[in-house]
Parts: structure tokens; C-alpha cells; sequence
């Protein structure tokens, strides 16, 4: 006589994303714009990362700006500032520097980021990219209302 022997199956997958997960990366597909704003406002680690690149490149560009005459003009202005004193007193006491230490600066600088985000923002019609991220929301909503449906 032959035993059968269940085998246990062991399935792992990754959670699926949350609404909000959903709105960060549709932003992302807004421009410029879209992809500021979903740095900024996404959770979870990516948006955490974006936001911490976005420092980082900031970071970088301020040092490379304080090696040209104007940037080393700010620097001994500002060398002795109370105010400059008391945020790098907050940076240090914060740890900003262990929270930057994996951040890859953006390629083409913050500025070129800002700059690209702002020229949209300028001409763009705000009710076409309310209309766009209205969208983009709804269909999250649908999706994540279904989805709950289906696991009831």
C-alpha cells in the first residue's frame, strides 16, 4: 500500500500595491510635474528614496556652486550666520547624513528637475493636470474598491 504525503506549498508574493502606491507611480507618468509631485508626496521606500536623491543632488550642487566666485562669496557670508549655525546644529542632532548615505544624486541635477517641473507649471493648463490626477485617482479608487470586493 502506497502513502500519499502532502507536501506543503509555501507561496510568497509581494502585497500588492496600496492606493496611494498606485497614485506615486501614475504621477510619475505626468512629466516633469507629475514626477515631483509623486516624490514628494508617494510613500514607502521609493518615495522616500526620491526624496532623499532629490537632497542629495541638491547637496551636490550647492558644493559645486560654493567653488565658483559667487558660491565662495555666499560661503564666507554665510560662514558665521547664526541661522546657517542652527541648521546645521538641527542636520547633525537629525542625522541627515546617515539617512543620505545611499542616495545617488539625479543625473541631469535637481535644478534641471525644478526647472523642467516649474516651465510646465507655467504653461500648463492647471485644470488639465487636476483633471489628470482627478482621473488617475479615481481609477485607483475603482481598482483598489473592486480588488477589496473580490477578496471578501
Amino acid at each position: 500500500m502506497t502513502t500519499m504525503v502532502a507536501i506543503p506549498k509555501l507561496v510568497i508574493r509581494d502585497p500588492p500595491p496600496t492606493p496611494t502606491d498606485r497614485l506615486a507611480s501614475a504621477l510619475l507618468g505626468l512629466g516633469p510635474l507629475g514626477a515631483l509631485l509623486g516624490a514628494l508626496a508617494g510613500p514607502g521606500d521609493d518615495a522616500k528614496k526620491a526624496v532623499r536623491n532629490l537632497i542629495q543632488s541638491l547637496i551636490d550642487e550647492g558644493r559645486r556652486y560654493a567653488e565658483t566666485p559667487e558660491g565662495r562669496r555666499w560661503v564666507s557670508i554665510l560662514g558665521d550666520s547664526p541661522l546657517v549655525n542652527r541648521g546645521w546644529l538641527i542636520w547633525s542632532r537629525a542625522n541627515i547624513d546617515y539617512h543620505l548615505r545611499n542616495a545617488e544624486p539625479f543625473e541631469d541635477g535637481p535644478i534641471t528637475m525644478l526647472e523642467s517641473a516649474l516651465r510646465e507649471l507655467a504653461t500648463a493648463e492647471i485644470e488639465e493636470i487636476l483633471t489628470q490626477i482627478s482621473q488617475v485617482a479615481a481609477g485607483i479608487a475603482a481598482t483598489s474598491q473592486a480588488e477589496a470586493a473580490e477578496n471578501r
